[in-house]
């Protein structure tokens, strides 16, 4: 929804949805290993976007991802952000995106039917835009302003880049891989028949005009000009 409301002239909001947002002192958005942060010392990918999603010494940025809501879908969202959601669920939050538990979270609480919450749940949205594009803009500026000390400690676990459940996706698996099949052609036909050539009818040429109706009426030659 933020992503959509925001200018196509402007980079940010793309690379900050899609998760390639890179700052200079961060793991690149495609090193998705575990290493001891050396700023909060709990284990997390140290990319940008996991850094602000994961790292408590961004609890201000977080909190400005959650205020951007208004009420009375603040509280809830801080409710379900403090009751321990998946890393990857986090993730998925900070990128601005609205994750499946968070939805039955509000959904559950809110007690209300499904057409209504969804109405009121997409005036929310909208309201939250603004706000939210402030907090991208000042976690940018922190992610920048302090970069993390290199080297980093060796990882205490490997890149999920490409593996399943990966943080970096927004579905819950990756798309199963087929494995390669070999088929037999179609056997060619015994007997080939020749089409005869059909030729297309010659169309009657047009006239270049539409012929006149009435003829054309000539103009009367004026008499010579009288001297004075």
């Amino acid at each position: 929804d933020w992503f959509q409301s925001t200018s196509w002239l402007w980079s940010l909001p793309f690379k900050w949805s899609a998760g390639i947002f890179c700052a200079k002192g961060h793991n690149p958005h495609f090193r998705m290993e575990k290493h001891p942060c050396p700023a909060c010392t709990h284990p997390h990918p140290m990319d940008p976007i996991s850094v602000t999603a994961l790292c408590t010494k961004a609890a201000h940025l977080q909190q400005d991802f959650i205020q951007a809501w208004p009420a009375p879908f603040q509280a809830l969202v801080s409710d379900w952000w403090h009751a321990a959601p998946s890393a990857r669920h986090k993730r998925n939050f900070i990128r601005t995106f609205l994750p499946f538990p968070l939805y039955n979270h509000l959904f559950s609480r809110m007690g209300l039917t499904k057409t209504s919450f969804n109405s009121q749940l997409g005036a929310a949205l909208k309201e939250r835009r603004d706000k939210t594009t402030n907090a991208v803009k000042t976690a940018k500026e922190w992610l920048i302003d302090y970069p993390l000390c290199f080297p980093l400690p060796p990882a205490v676990s490997l890149n999920l880049w490409s593996m399943k459940g990966s943080p970096m996706g927004t579905s819950l698996s990756s798309a199963p891989k087929r494995k390669p099949q070999y088929h037999d052609p179609d056997p060619l036909p015994s007997k080939v028949t020749q089409k005869s050539a059909t030729r297309t009818p010659k169309r009657d040429k047009k006239t270049p005009h539409r012929p006149l109706t009435q003829p054309a009426i000539r103009p009367q030659k004026l008499p010579p000009p009288q001297p004075f």
